[in-house]
């Protein structure tokens, strides 16, 4: 009896501790959206604190290779930043060097509520199971899919299409989470409202109009390789789903429904992700606001503000109830590795590592510049595979490197480091993306990682040097 006590307190105040934990990432996502209008010294202060309990109180959760990878990121930068003996102001302001992306990774995933809230799936069930898609078809369009919705929203791509993948035909998870994250990944090669391609561009004064055509250029090669390396993969679910629908009904996979109904919901689908990729787009166009503050906006009131207009605040509510006190818990290790990572790259910005890496290029290669751009590569790509968010080598590349003294166009240069961010992204561990999709399909990010995105990012890495050298940028 006493056991069975002492296991229901446990419980209990495991489930305090979660709830504690959601609350408390999303003031910290909610802070990041105050001090972005106020600019308050004394909230920026607040937010660094609150940041490094967070990291304090979640180190505990973290196990195997995101709990390596994460301590030895924290010890590195603490080392750093006191062998360099930085004021405790650049301690707290390298905390907050991923707020954004964490305040993102935090409320994004509300976009998914509003798809979610509509009972799509049935709809989409009954429409696969009458057109009968090929798995090629369904691996590619789900791959554009991501990659359309995530030039507008962003992570929050992940979590819509992961309710929407619960009606493909086909439910391998390492083909649709592929085509999920090389489809979002890729957007980085080229859009606008990705922090990446501002970092970079702004850094080498180069215009974005410039480097659109090579870089969408990129994005078909990246579907290409993306189908090649899992076309076994892509057979071999054909022919497993294949047999699934010939041992059963169709009505089995997809209750019968009207036709005027599944055609009316299909419709319906399309015109809200349309209506909040317009809302984000307009606000932007309206208010120069910052892309990523308006997206943390719009996944604030926009599933909010439907739910009232729909009448179903209490279905709402429970969404809401889950994300805060299961989802955000659960992605709590995730959230860790981002904050300490950015944490890592303040700190390693504060060293010399940059001027010594010019040096050995530039001494080994001298003016071969296809060499040059494979160094650059291979060392963005390792660092990626290594733990370290791509923004670290590619922030200290644009920062430190004259692309002219390299024998670089400025716009070759940008795309090379563009590219390389999205293409280490994808076998990176540390990448919210990656993590997300982990969590989603409960999935360790290590495996989505390595085995399942290390051909691809191989492949890519090989080709992009070929591919500017071709198109002659």
């Amino acid at each position: 009896m006493k056991l069975d006590e002492h296991q229901n307190n446990g419980a209990t105040g495991g489930a305090k501790k979660d709830h504690f934990l959601g609350i408390f990432l999303v003031t910290i996502a909610f802070g990041y959206i105050f001090n972005y209008f106020l600019k308050s010294q004394l909230l920026e202060i607040i937010l660094s604190i609150g940041i490094a309990v967070f990291i304090i109180l979640s180190l505990s959760a973290l196990e195997g290779s995101l709990k390596i990878i994460t301590y030895f990121l924290l010890i590195a930068a603490i080392t750093i930043l006191v062998g360099v003996r930085a004021p405790f102001g650049e301690w707290l302001d390298g905390v907050r060097v991923n707020l954004t992306l964490v305040s993102i990774f935090t409320l994004v995933p509300l976009l998914g509520i509003p798809v979610r809230l509509g009972g799509y799936l049935e709809s989409l069930k009954q429409l696969f199971a009458r057109v009968n898609p090929k798995s090629s078809f369904v691996f590619l369009v789900t791959q554009a899919l991501a990659h359309a919705l995530g030039v507008v929203f962003n992570i929050g791509s992940i979590s819509i299409l992961h309710y929407l993948s619960k009606a493909a035909p086909i439910q391998s998870p390492r083909l649709l989470v592929s085509a999920i994250n090389r489809g979002f990944l890729s957007v980085i090669f080229w859009s606008p409202y990705f922090g990446a391609v501002a970092v970079v561009l702004s850094m080498l004064s180069t215009k974005w109009g410039t480097i659109l055509p090579y870089s969408l250029g990129f994005v078909l090669v990246s579907f290409f390789v993306s189908f090649s390396v899992d076309w076994s993969l892509i057979q071999k679910s054909d022919a497993s789903f294949a047999l699934e629908m010939s041992a059963t009904k169709e009505d089995a996979y997809a209750p019968h429904l009207n036709n005027r109904f599944v055609k009316k919901k299909v419709i319906e689908l399309f015109l809200l992700l349309l209506v909040m990729m317009m809302i984000v787009l307009g606000i932007e166009f309206f208010t120069g606001l910052e892309v990523a503050v308006i997206i943390c906006l719009v996944a604030l009131l926009f599933p909010m503000l439907l739910s009232f207009f729909q009448r179903n605040q209490a279905i709402y509510l429970v969404e809401l109830k889950g994300h805060v006190f299961k989802t955000l818990p659960r992605m709590r290790k995730e959230v860790v590795l981002f904050l300490v990572s950015g944490f890592f790259s303040a700190a390693f910005m504060k060293t010399d590592m940059s001027n010594t890496l010019i040096t050995l290029v530039t001494g080994i290669f001298g003016g071969f510049t296809i060499g040059i751009a494979y160094c650059i590569v291979l060392v963005i790509v390792l660092s990626s595979v290594a733990g370290l968010h791509p923004i670290v080598p590619v922030t200290v590349f644009a920062s430190s490197f004259d692309p002219s003294l390299l024998g670089f166009s400025p716009e070759y240069f940008s795309i090379l480091l563009l590219a390389s961010w999205g293409v280490s992204s994808t076998i990176s561990p540390a990448t919210a993306s990656s993590n997300l999709l982990a969590n989603l399909w409960h999935i360790e990010v290590t495996r989505i990682a390595f085995r399942w995105n290390m051909k691809y990012g191989i492949v890519m890495a090989i080709l992009l040097p070929i591919y500017l050298e071709v198109v002659g940028v």
